[in-house]
């Protein structure tokens, strides 16, 4: 798979956690950061 752009984790936890609100930011960044720590770009996709 190519991207055209690549973002940093940094910026794009801070920009997902903008829009998740104040009550959900900390699910949702279990969340991010779980796909992250998957091994291939399948599993993450899972």
């Amino acid at each position: 798979m190519s991207a055209t752009w690549q973002r940093c984790r940094v910026h794009l936890m801070r920009k997902a956690l903008a829009h998740a609100g104040r009550s959900g930011q900390r699910v949702f960044s279990a969340f991010i950061a779980t796909a992250f720590a998957l091994y291939d770009a399948e599993a993450a996709r899972q």
